[in-house]
């Protein structure tokens, strides 16, 4: 049964209502060429948070369109959860109706989800789900193995909004889901581990592992929704782990330094007078600061570098996961180094990134600080 009319009727109309979506329209470039009379297939739909959509900088599943040289209509909602999924399900149906544009047979929707489900959290939930999640490591209890419970209901969501999208008007079948974007190399986890479970290296360890963990779980629940949606007869679903990747381009970033970098940053050679070593500390600070503010724009939200390298990275994973060649437009990149832009010649180097960033409207300067405390540092 066509659903498009009762969804529109749905939404609330207004004048601030139809705004936003003109707003979609034009972003996706739809109106101008429904306007022109052209068939518009659109290829990618994205539904999501701020890292789906953190306007004026172009996202990484927005650079994914580019990318694939898809037309994409964008649908996130910054700051939401997953249980605004199927808002934005209507907000796509309203957009395809006031454009004229329709989906292509083989569109493939990103769900990226579940950041603020945890985020929003209290303290004593999140130190319960570290908890669980380690015991699951240490013994075969069923109610142990349950350790993501935190993240059922965002499983559930996703999986409403995948049987919502089989069906007219939309009959999209493929599916990108997206695993946490929380990892131990984001600022906002680091501090909230060290605020839940102090600065002692073992806690530390047993923090990232605990993370690590639940972010393994979580994937493997969205890999399990293909058999819960029909396995092959419902169409294609792929798992990408996000923070896994976010973790080697960080980790890659740090490596990618200069020797000197690296030596004042420690690692050896002979041992220095009381007042070198402080020189070398503040030394290595800054280094780190300068590194970090290339890296976020805030507690939580990446750079416009940032995003784009995630973006090669994805599209790669994809490809993979399709059984493709590496990364097409003829860039490529090594999965063990996905951030050739942070060449030992230093941050500021010019290369590819900074020629995206350039086309940003406010992609030139990080004015953020990654330690911030403005709303935007605390939803995704």
């Amino acid at each position: 049964m066509a659903r498009s009319e009762s969804e529109m009727a749905e939404l609330p109309s207004n004048a601030a209502m139809n705004a936003f979506l003109d707003d979609l329209s034009r972003h996706s470039k739809l109106s101008r060429a429904t306007a022109a009379g052209e068939e518009v297939l659109v290829r990618l739909v994205i539904f999501g948070d701020s890292w789906c959509r953190c306007d004026p900088l172009r996202t990484w599943p927005e650079l994914f369109g580019d990318h694939m040289g898809w037309i994409t209509v964008n649908v996130a909602l910054p700051g939401s959860d997953s249980a605004t999924l199927e808002l934005q399900a209507r907000l796509l149906g309203a957009v395809l109706q006031r454009t004229g544009a329709k989906l292509h047979p083989d569109a493939w929707v990103i769900v990226h989800t579940g950041g603020n489900d945890v985020l929003r959290a209290g303290p004593q939930d999140l130190i319960v789900a570290v908890l669980r999640t380690l015991c699951c490591c240490c013994c075969c209890i069923p109610a142990c193995s349950n350790a993501h419970w935190m993240l059922e209901e965002v499983a559930d969501n996703i999986r409403g909004l995948a049987n919502k999208l089989r069906e007219p008007p939309y009959r999209v079948r493929n599916l990108l889901l997206v695993g946490l974007p929380l990892c131990t190399k984001m600022p906002v986890v680091h501090k909230y581990l060290d605020f839940l479970l102090g600065v002692s290296p073992m806690l530390r360890r047993v923090g990232r592992f605990a993370v690590r963990r639940l972010n393994h779980l979580h994937l493997a629940r969205l890999r399990n929704l293909r058999a819960q949606l029909g396995g092959d007869a419902y169409g294609n679903v792929i798992a990408l782990d996000e923070a896994g990747a976010i973790e080697t381009i960080v980790e890659a970033a740090y490596a990618a330094r200069t020797p000197a970098e690296r030596a004042a940053g420690g690692g050896g050679g002979a041992p220095s007078r009381a007042g070198e070593d402080h020189v070398a500390e503040e030394e290595t600070s800054d280094l780190e600061e300068d590194l970090d503010s290339a890296l976020w724009l805030d507690m939580l939200h990446p750079t416009p570098r940032m995003h784009w390298t995630l973006s090669l990275a994805m599209v790669d994973a994809f490809h993979e996961a399709r059984g493709l060649p590496s990364l097409a437009r003829g860039r490529s990149i090594e999965c063990s180094n996905p951030l050739p832009c942070f060449q030992a010649s230093g941050i500021g180097a010019p290369n590819p990134l900074e020629v995206a960033e350039r086309a940003q409207p406010n992609g030139t300067d990080d004015t953020s600080s990654h330690g911030s405390d403005t709303p935007t540092s605390r939803l995704i």
